[in-house]
């Protein structure tokens, strides 16, 4: 009804915009109006909700999703039974079309009567641009749209209600696509769509139970197995046992490698389908990067039916895949979510390239080249499934800072604004230069590393949630040059550093990039490494790993202050963690963060206060992961690969003593 009334409504804008004459004089023009008003349940049972719908006939001129010409001071009035009168003013008319939606729940039993009341409005907008005429149309500067009115009643009953009966969830396999009939069924039919950071490997997975910058994905929806049963198998590398002894071991394997050279990264699971792209020998799957589109350092991408194992299509022209997009359109001319697409990544200096492809084919669909990622940058996804890249630039120099923070948004590729007035994926341009001002969200200065010292050094931002803060710190993080995985310079340094975080609330635009709170970290003593850990959004902490000792530190994500730690050393193997030594593996889920590597012992610790609460690997009978003779590590290294619907699954490591070369269990 939404759609069609927008339809409808445009084509009036459009008739008039054609019929009027730019030459009239403004303050001449009076605009007739016609109010409408209904309500989406009529009867309906008391204490249960509803939707009253308010609209006018017209649209006001040159309003559309991307401005703020709207109409102003719609007014409700809402008579119950015993004759009280409730009235709600909408100040902004929320919807382009001038339609307004209001949930109301009823109490009483009895005879409601709702009446929608325009008060008329004098337009005073800035002249707008007609696409017809290729003019500026001052036609209705000043001109008055009329009052208008309209009033409907509602009959409220003691019983509720009944809405149309859910079909039951299935107990045994279905086939794709769930039909709409069965709208339930979403409940048992979650996706895994791929990183969000670049370059993370497959055997380290930062996910946030709470929704907000998750890097792997795995949202609080993710539905996962419950048995180890073994549905399908299908070969992806080759091994095994070397015939004859011309082998410096005798009965040696072929090199397996996946420690350094992984074969299968990065699965995504869309709309029932496995996709991955295999490897070529040993080198393994090139992965996120540079690399990841060359042609030769990667096998064929497949997807294939998640149930059965058959192949859907395999193609050499489909590199790598570094994530899914599913954006989930909710404007005035569409509700409703886009087929998936493919995004392969190829990354630059300073930016980065998109090559889009369609999930049920693997066709090509287009490029979006030059998307800016600034000095630092964060990436997660928005509530519509948009792709959003938060970045901090310096636009000046160390010696003269200019910071400025800025969200790209990919949803902007189809808003109207920057390629047309469609919103079809399928016809955007081959190339699209993503940079353009308006694929922005927002661009503003950031004051508070213009006048840092320490943001002369070094700038890093560390984690960032849409709409809310981004977290960041300046300086350089304590470090014995060793680390593998440090500040990420690997330079020498024991100097204080400020842990910042800054507003990018655009609910409120004067303070986008202002400062929230900062805090100066002095460095633990006896020369520790300090790595970032990462952020747990439902307890609002943030981590620290202490190299070194096997420990983490924990603080305030909103006020930035000291909370807990250092905590209870892990086992020394965890020094070798993953992706490399020098960084702890570990990730975050409903308010815990859990921390796994090669020691083989899983750690279970509440963030609210560092406590471990229970560990895996080194109990009894079901809690154990020692590994005898089998390794030179006693334990097999276990890492934790996913986590979803309340569960933890892990992928253990077998590094046999003989050939050093390890193998996925």
């Amino acid at each position: 009804m939404t759609i069609l009334i927008a339809i409808l409504l445009t084509f009036s804008m459009t008739a008039s915009m054609m019929l009027v004459p730019t030459a009239k004089a403004a303050s001449s023009l009076k605009v007739p109006d016609f109010a409408y008003i209904a309500v989406s349940t009529n009867p309906v049972g008391a204490n249960q909700s509803l939707e009253i719908i308010m609209w006018l006939n017209n649209v006001i001129y040159a309003a559309n999703i991307l401005n703020n010409i709207r109409f102003h001071g719609y007014q409700l009035t809402i008579t119950a039974p015993n004759g009280a009168n409730t009235t709600e003013t909408f100040a902004v008319v929320s919807d382009s079309t001038s339609d307004q939606d209001y949930y109301y729940t009823p109490t009483s039993v009895g005879t409601y009567t709702l009446t929608f009341n325009f008060p008329g409005q004098i337009y005073n907008f800035p002249p707008a641009f007609n696409f017809l005429t290729g003019q500026m149309n001052t036609a209705y500067e000043g001109a008055y749209y009329e009052p208008a009115s309209a009033s409907t009643t509602l009959t409220v009953q003691s019983a509720p209600v009944s809405a149309l009966p859910s079909t039951p969830l299935p107990t045994a396999f279905w086939t794709r696509p769930i039909y709409g009939e069965n709208p339930n069924w979403y409940t048992i039919a979650s996706n895994w769509l791929g990183d969000l950071q670049p370059g993370y490997s497959g055997f380290e997975v930062t996910y946030n139970a709470g929704g907000n910058g998750e890097q792997l994905s795995g949202a609080n929806d993710v539905v996962g197995s419950l048995t180890s049963h073994i549905m399908w198998t299908k070969p992806l590398d080759s091994g095994g046992v070397v015939g004859g002894n011309e082998t410096v071991i005798q009965g040696d394997t072929y090199f397996e490698g996946s420690a350094y050279n992984q074969r299968y990264m990065n699965p995504i699971i869309v709309d029932g389908m496995l996709i991955y792209t295999e490897p070529v020998s040993f080198n393994g799957v090139a992965g996120p990067g540079a690399l990841s589109n060359v042609v030769g350092v990667h096998g064929p991408t497949d997807a294939v039916n998640l149930e059965t194992g058959q192949v859907i299509w395999s193609r050499t022209d489909v590199p790598y895949i570094d994530f899914a997009y599913l954006y989930d359109v909710q404007d005035a001319n569409q509700h409703g979510v886009y087929p998936p697409i493919l995004i392969s990544v190829t990354s630059g200096i300073g930016s980065e390239s998109w090559k889009a492809y369609d999930a049920f084919t693997g066709d090509y669909m287009f490029t979006v080249s030059d998307i800016p990622l600034g000095n630092t940058y964060w990436t997660a996804r928005g509530p519509q499934g948009e792709y959003l890249i938060i970045s901090l630039t310096n636009y000046g120099t160390s010696a003269n800072p200019n910071w400025y923070v800025h969200e790209w948004n990919s949803s902007r590729l189809w808003t109207g604004e920057y390629n047309g007035p469609s919103t079809s994926p399928e016809i955007v341009p081959a190339i699209t230069n993503g940079s353009n001002p308006l694929m922005y969200d927002f661009n503003v200065s950031v004051p508070f590393l213009d006048s840092n010292a320490l943001a002369k050094t070094y700038v890093d931002e560390v984690y960032a949630i849409q709409n809310g803060l981004l977290l960041g710190y300046c300086g350089y993080l304590p470090s014995t040059g060793t680390d593998f995985m440090g500040s990420g310079t690997n330079l020498v340094s024991s100097a204080p550093y400020t842990y910042f975080e800054l507003n990018i609330d655009q609910a409120t635009p004067g303070s986008l990039g202002s400062l929230i709170w900062s805090n100066t970290v002095s460095p633990p003593p006896e020369n520790i490494t300090i790595n970032f850990a990462g952020v747990d959004a439902v307890n609002r902490v943030f981590v620290e790993n202490w190299r070194e000792t096997n420990q983490f530190v924990g603080y305030s994500l909103d006020t930035g202050k000291y909370l807990w730690g250092p905590t209870v050393a892990q086992a020394y193997l965890d020094y070798y963690g993953s992706p490399a030594s020098g960084a702890i593996s570990n990730t975050f889920a409903y308010g815990k963060m859990y921390s796994s590597a090669y020691a083989g012992i899983v750690y279970c610790y509440d963030t609210n206060t560092g406590k471990i609460l229970w560990t895996y690997g080194n109990g009894g009978a079901g809690n154990n992961t020692n590994s005898g003779v089998e390794t030179p590590f006693g334990h097999f290294p276990t890492f934790v690969n996913a986590i979803g619907g309340g569960v933890v699954y892990l992928l253990r490591v077998s590094i046999p003593l003989k050939h050093r070369s390890s193998r996925v269990v």
